[in-house]
């Protein structure tokens, strides 16, 4: 299994802080066949505060199996793939995991990688021990790279849509859109869909659980076509009975905007009408007033009630001459004359829906809005703006179109339309070439058809411009932003490499770093401008004091100029340093980074024979012991000690019951077999705890020895495993021993290791209750086994060190070759010959035997000798 560096990289910073930079994904490229886990995804960081590289893994469990424990080692490569010196591969261990099948484990463990220029990693799967105590390990495994063609490239497009709803449909397996590449079938091995290869032996995919025949079958692109063909004149069918009862619908909606109209006609010119009888009632008013008072009234009436009539009926005038502003204004002047406020109103509205026929949007909003909630003025506010938004969009005025629809909110399709007319806006920039300001209205638009594409193509032709332009700086941001488009980085570091020299000259050493940063993939120029910075950088923090963080810089620089004897002499005095200032674990680290300088070998070993020391005084064994196992190279005490504490641990670990850690730490202790035994015993005793007595029997199977002889006598004693593979072994038989007599040939079932097995299943104190697998009238060997005699009379059943049984007697008897009993009945002869019964046996008490003999019909009572 390897994996590298991944060239288009990702925005998101894993660890959720600036404190990290990241350098590239990882990528897996090869498979180790058969690997219980995979690469789910990695990250390569850089630390800017302890200035070391990071490797973050999500790594998934593709076995069949619980897996405990992992092992896998870690390549430090630089920028062009190749081993840094004086790096050795890295181990990494993950321990007391419970990774279920399919499960990801391993995304909150950092990887420290050390402060060397590591800039590339490869990643192999070294061990893994699973749930049941069995270990896989890669010595023999070999390393494929599939390199499997997308189906995109080869199927018809109807192929690959029947193929996403197959997968779709198929239970448990949803995510359509992983499995695109094509299935392939090797000699060793066969490549999933889904592009992980398993071994020819695996019958589904380890990664997504595929199931192999299923997918072969399944993967045939003239059937799928065919299938889609037949999808689609279904998916016809339907669309066509959805219109005609959209149609329906819509005629339906028809009949009753319709009748809704003809109603409102009628209020209308019911409203007309009253008008009318108002009107005459006035006239007659005036008429009846002018007859019946004095001129001088005559004149103060004209003025008092003559002058409002004559206005209002100017106002209804102008209203049914269809002008309506001035009818309103007409109305709204003669205040609570008759009905003229409500007639303001009517008027505004008709003269509001008047404007807006004319394209008047604002005007006709305003008075909208004055009439709040009149009729459907509210309604008509927004459908005017609606409408204005409309006429804006077919004027191609998108700025000001898209703003209006947004301001509408959720009315009708205004959030689509807001979407779409900005996406027209920055298509309108993007053809123009205005691509700086073309990208940030694509960013805007959440993955709108191609705006994420254009996005990207956006953001790297302005970069270019800038390019060309020479303004680095700006070209550095725009080109820096973009993700996975082609090139991007080509030209990124085209203005990386101009205005890091700028400001390398200008002393502005950690602009320059992070702005070398925005690289994922370096070249020999940005990697020697990398080396100059972290150098130079290096210089001031020596200067300034700064012990580690000067360090890791030098580190960073890899081997330019004096980098490397500089690394060396600063991690010494950093190490003397924090060794003088009592933090021995933080010494011990650098000590042991650089071993072979001067003396760090020798301080290295002292140091930590000092922290076990004082981990041991602590009470904290598991520590103390760890760093007496660090001492133990050259040092034999050491390794003792560590060796004792171990065992200790494992011992009290046993004590408790915890036979995971017990085993975990016997191992350490160097008692490999005793703990391959206690994972196995523990493992058993929860299995018989949870009932399962065949779990546990071939759980013990190993741990009593009867792997090798097959033998119930010789078993190896361990704790009491015997009793429980004893018992189990019982209980998972004990249909056998129960048949009846007259179906089962008893004889047959006492080989040697039954024998023993039905002899001494009392014996093991903790079961007792193993009488209960024999039936109290079932007359079996373990209970005659001796001799039993009366005067001269006897009568003696044993066996040969073969295991055959034997029989002596001189009790009457028929002659026959050989001997069986069936039930209570011992008969003589053979299968060729026939048997006869020749003795019926019946046990009274433990001490008495009744013998009855067929030849000579007649019982004889014997005595156990």
């Amino acid at each position: 299994m390897s994996a590298t560096e991944d060239e288009t990289g990702q925005e998101d910073k894993p660890m959720g802080n600036e404190r990290y930079q990241r350098i590239g994904e990882l990528k897996q490229d090869e498979w180790i066949l058969g690997a219980p886990l995979e690469i789910e995804k990695g990250a390569l960081l850089y630390d800017t505060l302890s200035r070391q590289m990071i490797l973050q893994l999500r790594l998934r469990n593709v076995s069949r199996r619980t897996i405990r424990a992992a092992q896998i080692a870690i390549a430090r490569l630089d920028a062009q793939g190749n081993s840094i010196a004086d790096q050795a591969d890295q181990a990494m261990m993950y321990q007391d995991l419970n990774s279920e099948p399919g499960s990801l484990f391993g995304d909150g463990k950092p990887i420290l990688l050390g402060t060397a220029p590591t800039r590339q990693v490869k990643v192999r799967v070294q061990k893994a021990v699973f749930g049941d105590g069995s270990r896989w390990e890669s010595e023999d495994s070999s390393e494929v790279s599939p390199g499997t063609p997308l189906l995109a490239e080869l199927w018809p497009k109807e192929a690959l849509e029947q193929f996403d709803r197959e997968i779709t449909d198929k239970p448990h397996f949803q995510n359509a859109a992983s499995h695109k590449y094509l299935p392939v079938m090797e000699a060793a091995y066969w490549v999933c869909a889904c592009a992980f290869p398993n071994p020819g032996s695996w019958d589904s995919c380890g990664r997504c659980g595929l199931q192999r025949d299923w997918l072969f079958q399944t993967a045939d692109p003239a059937r799928l076509t065919e299938k889609q063909q037949a999808h689609q004149t279904e998916q016809t069918r339907l669309t066509e009975e959805r219109k005609q009862r959209e149609a329906a619908e819509r005629q339906k909606r028809l009949q009753e905007e319709a009748e809704l109209r003809e109603r409102e006609a009628r209020e209308q010119a019911e409203r007309l009408a009253l008008r009318t009888r108002r009107l005459q009632a006035v006239k007659k008013y005036g008429i009846l007033s002018a007859l019946a008072i004095t001129i001088a009234v005559v004149g103060f009436l004209a003025l008092t009630r003559w002058i409002p009539v004559y206005r209002y009926n100017e106002a209804v005038r102008q209203l049914d001459a269809g002008n309506n502003g001035e009818a309103a204004v007409r109305f709204r002047a003669l205040n609570d004359f008759l009905d003229s406020r409500n007639l303001a109103q009517e008027a505004s509205y008709r003269h509001a829906l008047q404007l807006r026929g004319e394209g008047a949007y604002e005007e006709a909003a305003k008075l909208f809005k004055e009439l709040e909630t009149y009729k459907d003025s509210a309604v008509n506010v927004q459908e005017t703006n609606y409408l204005q938004a409309a006429a804006l969009l077919n004027e191609r005025k998108y700025q000001a179109a898209a703003d209006q629809f947004e301001q509408l909110g959720n009315y009708k399709d205004s959030p689509a339309k807001t979407v779409e007319v900005r996406y027209l806006r920055a298509e309108e920039l993007f053809t123009s070439g205005d691509y700086l300001n073309a990208y940030p209205l694509y960013d805007k638009l959440g993955g709108h058809k191609d705006s994420s594409n254009k996005s990207r193509i956006a953001r790297y032709e302005a970069g270019v411009i800038l390019l060309g332009e020479k303004k680095y700086p700006e070209a550095v941001a725009v080109l820096g932003s973009i993700t996975g488009y082609p090139r991007s980085q080509q030209k990124l570091e085209e203005a990386l490499v101009p205005y890091v020299q700028g400001l390398l000259k200008e002393g502005k050493l950690a602009v320059a770093r992070e702005s070398l940063n925005k690289l994922k993939t370096i070249s020999p120029a940005v990697q020697a401008l990398q080396t100059e910075t972290a150098y130079r950088l290096g210089g001031e923090l020596e200067t300034a004091g700064k012990i580690k963080e000067a360090r890791d810089e030098y580190l960073l620089a890899g081997t330019f100029q004096d980098s490397p004897a500089k690394v060396n002499e600063l991690t010494y005095a950093l190490a003397q340093s924090l060794e003088q200032s009592g933090d021995l674990e933080g010494a011990l680290a650098e000590y042991r980074f650089r071993s072979a300088y001067k003396d760090s070998a020798a301080k290295y070993q002292n140091l930590s024979f000092t922290l076990a020391k004082q981990y041991e005084a602590t009470g904290d064994l598991v520590k103390a012991a760890e760093y007496y196992w660090n001492a133990g190279t050259g040092n034999p005490e050491a390794k003792e000690k560590a060796n004792t504490l171990y065992l200790k641990i494992a011992r009290d670990f046993d004590e408790k019951e915890d036979y995971a850690k017990a085993s975990q730490y016997y191992s350490l202790g160097g008692e490999a077999d005793l703990a391959r035994k206690i994972r196995k015993y523990g493992d058993a005793i929860k299995a018989f705890q949870a009932g399962n007595k065949e779990d546990c029997y071939d759980l013990l199977y190993e741990v009593v020895g009867y792997d090798k002889t097959y033998s119930y006598k010789d078993l190896v004693p361990f704790r009491d495993a015997i009793s429980y593979f004893v018992y189990c072994a019982a209980e998972m038989k004990s249909e056998e021993y129960k048949l009846p007599p007259e179906q089962t040939d008893y004889f047959t079932f006492y080989d040697e290791s039954m024998y023993y097995l039905l002899q001494h299943v009392e014996e093991h104190a903790d079961f007792k209750d193993m009488a209960k697998f024999l039936e109290d009238d079932f007359f079996t060997w373990s209970r005659i086994v001796g001799r039993w005699s009366s005067g001269s009379n006897y009568f003696k059943l044993y066996f040969e060190k073969d295991g055959d049984p034997r029989i002596t007697y001189n009790l009457p008897f028929y002659t026959g070759k050989y001997f069986k009993i069936l039930g209570d009945v011992m008969k003589f002869g053979s299968d060729s010959a026939g048997w006869k019964n020749v003795y019926r046996m019946t046990l009274v008490g433990e001490n008495t035997l009744k013998v009855y003999s067929y030849k000579a019909d007649k019982t004889y009572t014997l005595y156990r000798d």
